[in-house]
């Protein structure tokens, strides 16, 4: 009986050791080797995904005000030699410039009021996209061309702002007067 209760947490103990991916990709950065212990947290590797791939286009404020989710998009991209180029669509827009999400945002103490131009990211996705064929790394450098005079299409099309996602509830917290 001992013989068999040891075996099943030695059983548990080797499905404790298998890492499984939750998506299909790449391993990026690996930071760690065979034989190396580990620490729970801390990061082993980063996963590029195959499938859900988006680049993320910083344009200038002045530039946004005719871009909409569901806009065609045409990417270029220079690093196979010539003009490659992929199509996609804009699929949303992050609610701050790369300044404000920074880690260290900048702290210009200059005193003067010189306005300064801003860039906020654009998502946007890519529509038939193979990843055997021509493969995107990522930090490539791409010039993004928004066809803003056609309608927008997919969904959400049309729209400046995405929708809102409702937060998941939890179970219903109990009061003083309920059972």
């Amino acid at each position: 009986m001992q013989a068999k209760q040891d075996l099943a947490l030695a059983e548990l103990d080797l499905k404790y050791c298998r890492v499984v991916s939750e998506i299909d990709g790449v391993v990026t950065r690996r930071n760690v080797n065979p034989g190396n212990f580990v620490q729970v947290g801390q990061s082993l590797m980063a996963i590029r995904s195959l499938k859900e791939i988006w680049v993320t286009a910083n344009f200038k404020e002045t530039q946004l005000a005719e871009l909409r989710i569901g806009q065609r998009v045409q990417l270029e991209l220079d690093m196979y030699g010539g003009r490659q180029k992929f199509n996609g669509r804009i699929s949303g827009f992050l609610m701050g410039t790369g300044q404000t999400l920074a880690l260290l945002p900048p702290q210009n103490a200059t005193g003067n009021f010189i306005k300064i131009v801003q860039r906020l990211p654009v998502r946007i996705e890519l529509i038939d996209y193979d990843p055997d064929k021509v493969p995107i790394f990522v930090g490539v450098s791409v010039v993004p061309y928004v066809y803003y005079r056609e309608p927008p299409t997919g969904p959400d099309a049309g729209r400046i702002l995405q929708p809102f996602q409702k937060l998941p509830e939890g179970p219903p917290v109990p009061t003083p007067d309920s059972p």
